[in-house]
């Protein structure tokens, strides 16, 4: 009997990871009732990522009273791990600082901060979490991170004036920083950034170009963010001696990833990586036929580290193919180049709009995978 391995992300706008799977699984069982089905909780990073990891460590959920990028008030979860007298805490950037918590009309990341973020880690620490793991996958800032760092108590200067909330507008004006009033224990802690990409802080593959314009910025704003940012990298390594502007997955998060590495004791992983990890992915796939995977768009940025790409290597190293869900295919890629068949789930002529509403991604992923196995699963005659 086949036996297929379930581990896709999130379709954006439309469905979690749990759900895409899901209907990933029912389109499988639609054409063959007998295939084993194992569904693993997966995330590269970005959303959903708490949720995959809490089912596969069993952490103890927190929540904190904090405030989203506008500095509105608002409360977010994370997580708490405890394990040989250590304590980890599991934190989710996009729960305080995500693009999720704005309207569209609110995006704008000249405006927003990673603040709120910066005190769910104060939280942690207090909670006596030494490690920390920030999964930085759906931001709606480009502010280095350095609302995060004010947040646990590093200050940004313009001028005289101390810079309580920076924002994205403001770090092309930073002129000193200072340390005087570093949150208890944040020196002793280590932070691990979990992220999908590898674009670099600054430049015309970093940050701001790459990420900003879905996050509201104009080209206008895009400009004035990277100069924001290359100033930023050029007074961090001042200061610290680091300098973060070209190291791969610095940009992530609005910088954010780039503004840690300067700051605190950091490094960048996959977030992909760590969650097929603790999942157990690699034992899961043993024996199997097939491995699904997937995401909303399969575009060039898969290729960077997103979840799909990670599946697939190591799928491969196990001589196990792999298909990849998605809702459409971008342009700007050759699907006969990628490590994996793509499987397109949106009819070419149904409205984009309309085939991202839930309960018709559902069935549109229901119809194109049971399509796909019952022409290709060698059990079906």
């Amino acid at each position: 009997m086949s036996r297929i391995v379930i581990a896709c992300d999130s379709f954006k706008g439309s469905l979690t990871s749990g759900e895409a799977a899901e209907a990933i699984a029912e389109g499988i069982r639609a054409a063959c009732p007998d295939c084993g089905i194992t569904a693993i909780p997966v995330a590269d990073g970005g959303e959903g990522t708490l949720d995959a990891v809490q089912k596969a460590v069993n952490g103890k959920w927190m929540t904190t009273q904090t405030f989203d990028p506008l500095m509105r008030r608002t409360e977010a979860p994370w997580l708490m791990i405890e394990r040989d007298g250590t304590k980890t805490a599991v934190i989710e950037l996009a729960s305080a600082s995500g693009l999720t918590l704005l309207g569209q009309d609110e995006l704008n990341p000249m405006m927003t901060t990673t603040y709120g973020t910066g005190v769910i880690v104060r939280e942690a620490i207090s909670h006596g979490c030494k490690d920390i793991v920030l999964t930085l996958g759906g931001s709606a800032t480009n502010d280095a991170g350095a609302g995060l760092l004010a947040a646990i108590g590093i200050n940004f200067w313009h001028d005289d004036e101390i810079v309580s909330i920076p924002c994205g507008k403001d770090l092309e004006g930073i002129t000193r920083i200072t340390y005087t009033n570093i949150y208890r224990g944040t020196k002793q802690a280590h932070f691990t950034l979990a992220c999908d990409v590898d674009t670099p802080f600054c430049g015309k593959q970093g940050a701001a170009w790459i990420f900003a314009r879905q996050k509201g910025a104009t080209d206008e704003m895009i400009d004035v963010l990277d100069k924001g940012l290359e100033h930023f990298a050029a007074i961090a390594k001042e200061y610290t001696g680091k300098d973060i502007a070209q190291i791969p997955g610095s940009g992530a998060a609005g910088g954010t990833a780039g503004g840690l590495l300067a700051f605190t004791d950091a490094r960048i992983i996959s977030g992909a990586e760590m969650v097929l990890d603790l999942a157990g992915f690699d034992e899961a796939i043993n024996g199997a036929s097939l491995v699904i995977t997937g995401e909303g768009r399969i575009d060039a940025q898969t290729m960077k580290g997103k979840l799909p790409s990670i599946v697939a290597a190591r799928a491969a190293a196990h001589g196990i193919p792999v298909i990849a869900v998605c809702g459409k295919c971008g342009k700007d890629i050759d699907a006969e180049m990628l490590p994996f068949k793509v499987l397109e789930t949106c009819p070419k002529d149904m409205d984009t709009a309309f085939a991202m509403q839930k309960r018709q991604a559902k069935t549109n992923i229901i119809t194109a995978v049971a399509t796909y196995i019952s022409s290709t699963l060698p059990d079906n005659d």
